[in-house]
């Protein structure tokens, strides 16, 4: 069952309420059993960590970087960097898989950002499949591929509030 519109507005207003807060760390109960911890500033260059776990062995953990001159050493090394630009990775462990995602926000030229994204996954080995505007516009969609893993990095440009977005995924596992 996933959470409605009304429980994750609630549930992100609680979490800007914990960043907001004096305590460092704070717990939070989420939707469906949720669990979900706020630390700030836990490592160098990272504003907050936040995990999130939905019971068993599935985690999220998120992290918010401070723009950075260059990366810095807990920076996930299979996302690529993008220097003096706010930041957002989530790595997820759910049956056995592993996940990688990136977020640019808050972006004046998110054109210029999804363009330094696709050449440096281009630099790691990453090869197009497809250039696609979707809708609506000004939104679009870069697929790329390496081996049997699939990177797709989605622009969101909007002046001021854009969004570029990387996400992956890996092979299926065998059942």
């Amino acid at each position: 069952m996933q959470p409605d519109r009304e429980h994750m507005a609630a549930f992100g207003a609680a979490i800007r309420t914990a960043m907001e807060s004096a305590d460092q760390e704070v717990e939070l109960p989420g939707p469906n059993g949720m669990t979900f911890r706020v630390i700030k500033h836990p490592a160098p260059g990272v504003q907050a960590r936040i995990e999130i776990s939905a019971g068993g062995s599935a985690t999220m953990t998120n992290l918010l970087w401070e723009p950075a001159a260059s990366r810095p050493a807990a920076y996930p090394t299979e996302l690529p960097f993008i220097p003096n630009t706010k930041c957002g990775t989530s790595t997820t462990t759910a049956e056995g898989r592993y996940r990688a995602q990136a977020q640019w926000h808050a972006l004046e030229n998110a054109g210029a950002i999804l363009e330094q994204v696709v050449a440096v996954s281009l630099a790691e080995g990453w090869e197009h499949t497809a250039v696609q505007p979707s809708t609506p516009p000004p939104t679009q969609m870069v697929t790329l591929q390496r081996g049997d893993e699939q990177r797709t990095i989605t622009l969101f440009a909007v002046p001021g509030a854009g969004m570029v977005l990387l996400s992956e995924s890996g092979p299926t596992p065998a059942t």
